[in-house]
């Protein structure tokens, strides 16, 4: 007997270090923030087996790299107009699609498509409780939370409509951010070179048209009262936010 125990101690402490390395402490420093919180992947399923993290902001004026925030305005394009970013002539011929993320990265980076939003809006798991409308340092928008979503400490989310809804200073912003959340600023649209609407509402290209026998093109559109998939004018301009595509 008295040889047996030091074997089964042995396998004790065997046990307890494979339960730290696979299933304890280090799977939580893997899937923690710089404070020790666990946080996701960041990754949104946009199909059944297609998941995407986004780009850290919106597509800038002129066409070439991110907004430093994701609270920043950034560009208004017209619709598919990646290998001619800047152009706003209402007469222009906008027929054909040309991904931003071409003119880009050479395609490292990609527009959505209308089914994909319609997807990740209201299709995924969950769907519904992760989007809501929210101010960010006094920017309004909306609010996407990645599939895996946990929130903060002393951060909360509430999905739904009105701005007031969500109400994030710098501070608790950085933690959201930080744990994957993804804010899409209400840049207004632009026609011709007049803008309307800032502040108040968003409007982001899709990569199709809205519908398979429309031929307006597909948009994100959203304001304090709704968010849906619709379409419009593909000469308006509206904010770019592209995708990369994750974890297939």
């Amino acid at each position: 007997m008295n040889r047996i125990l030091p074997y089964c101690f042995l396998l004790l402490f065997f046990f307890v270090s494979c339960e730290r390395e696979h299933g304890g402490e280090n799977v939580v420093d893997t899937t923690a923030n710089g404070e020790g919180e666990v946080v996701g992947d960041g990754l949104f399923s946009v199909s059944e087996v297609t998941k995407v993290e986004f780009a850290p902001g919106n597509l800038k004026a002129g066409g070439h790299g991110f907004t430093v925030h994701q609270y920043d305005y950034g560009g208004l394009f017209g619709w598919g107009t990646g290998n001619r970013p800047t152009i706003t002539d209402i007469e222009a011929d906008y027929t054909d699609f040309y991904d931003w993320g071409n003119y880009n990265s050479g395609g490292l980076w990609r527009t959505l498509s209308a089914a994909e939003w319609q997807y990740l809006l209201f299709r995924r798991e969950e769907a519904q409780s992760k989007y809501g409308m929210g101010t960010v340092w006094g920017v309004q928008g909306v609010l996407l939370l990645p599939d895996n979503w946990v929130t903060p400490s002393n951060c909360t989310f509430k999905s739904g409509y009105e701005w007031r809804k969500n109400v994030y200073d710098l501070d608790h912003w950085a933690k959201m951010e930080k744990a994957g959340a993804v804010f899409l600023p209400a840049a207004g649209y632009r026609w011709g070179t007049e803008t309307a609407f800032v502040g108040g509402g968003g409007y982001y290209w899709t990569s199709t048209t809205a519908h398979p026998l429309s031929a307006d093109a597909g948009y994100l559109c959203f304001s304090d009262a709704y968010l849906s998939v619709d379409g419009g004018r593909r000469a308006m301009g509206c904010s770019v936010r592209l995708v990369q595509e994750k974890g297939n």
